[in-house]
């Protein structure tokens, strides 16, 4: 019996020493994770608090860079943005927002908060762009009940504002940005490229005057486009050819309707200007192909790779204005159908809405 007890014993002690030591885990446990919690969660709250702006914007940074899930990145770059417009930032402001829709593509308050900053600078089409968008999203929160809320107001603010008085100003700046940014480019060098051919020297077409002025120019050409999409986006969304009753025909401010066939006009004279110095560029790009095709690399060992990567190094700065160039081009096809149907919309108005 003795030795049964002892062996029993025996038997027993490891058991409540893996006991004492799963105590001790759950303990430790307790203690460490609430403070590693709350150390994660404090940025994100002081991120999120009204107070000093520098320490707000300085706790949401650090969650930008530590934190890994979208909805957390999104709403530390919304809660920055606002402490930027508040210390009169407006363009780092508008940086986050753009980030944080990009992450979170449903985050209606970044829509609508950003349509603010963008009035603040007095980009009263693109923040119109954004309350659009913002009203089209589902209500799912108080946020976004708010972000309708206020876009519908802002709406209906922007309708109200007097009308410029000389719109001619607006057309013309329009299109001068893009003539001055391409002036800036072409600057970057003045003197004609030339090359070994088998024939002699290859003197490049003298529109490529280098790589980096070639590039400017495609990105100035980019920038256009995402710019002529950005400021005539809500003219398409008002789908103006797809009204289906005399109320909605009537309910439409005045005002906006004279203010959107000004744009269009507008936008008509932009989009001339694009493709113009689009098609400008791509054959430019044509003739410089052409050349390199004729260079003479005798001396090099890899003289065909290094001729494609050439050929290929032109074609690749075109790529991403070509697809935005069918972006505009759709766009476009949209505005002639809105302008056709507000002019109609104008007409039908005069006799019929009260």
């Amino acid at each position: 019996m003795t030795d049964l007890r002892g062996a029993c014993a025996h038997e027993r002690r490891p058991m409540i020493w893996e006991i004492i030591h799963l105590a001790l885990s759950v303990t430790v446990a307790l203690l460490v994770f609430p403070f590693s919690a709350a150390a994660v969660e404090l940025p994100v709250a002081q991120c999120a608090a009204e107070g000093n702006l520098d320490k707000a914007i300085e706790d949401c940074s650090t969650v930008i860079s530590g934190a890994r899930d979208n909805r957390t990145l999104a709403n530390a770059r919304y809660n920055r943005a606002e402490w930027y417009a508040r210390q009169g930032r407006p363009e780092q402001a508008i940086s986050d927002l753009t980030e944080a829709i990009r992450l979170q593509p449903t985050f209606a308050a970044a829509y609508t908060r950003r349509g603010l900053v963008l009035e603040l600078i007095s980009d009263q089409r693109r923040a119109r762009a954004d309350y659009a968008s913002a009203l089209k999203l589902p209500i799912t929160d108080d946020r976004s009940h708010w972000a309708q809320v206020t876009a519908r107001d802002r709406i209906r603010d922007l309708d109200r504002a007097p009308l410029p008085k000389t719109p001619v100003v607006v057309a013309d700046n329009s299109k001068q940005p893009l003539l001055n940014a391409l002036d800036q480019c072409n600057a970057k060098a003045a003197e004609a490229i030339k090359l070994p051919g088998a024939k002699g020297e290859i003197q490049l077409n003298k529109c490529y005057r280098s790589r980096a002025q070639f590039s400017c120019a495609a990105t100035t050409l980019l920038n256009e486009a995402n710019s002529f999409k950005q400021d005539y986006a809500a003219i398409a969304a008002a789908e103006y050819p797809n009204l289906k009753s005399i109320d909605q025909i009537c309910k439409i401010p005045a005002d906006r309707l004279s203010d959107h066939l000004r744009a269009l006009q507008s936008a008509s004279d932009r989009l001339t200007a694009l493709r113009k110095e689009y098609t400008a560029q791509a054959e430019c790009a044509n003739s410089i192909e052409d050349s390199l095709r004729n260079l003479s690399l005798a001396d090099m060992p890899y003289a065909a790779e290094i001729m494609k990567s050439m050929i290929a190094a032109v074609q690749d700065e075109l790529i991403p204005v070509s697809n935005a160039e069918t972006d505009v081009l759709n766009l476009a096809d949209r505005l002639a159908a809105a302008q056709k149907a507000l002019v109609m919309i104008e007409k039908i108005r005069g006799g019929i809405c009260p």
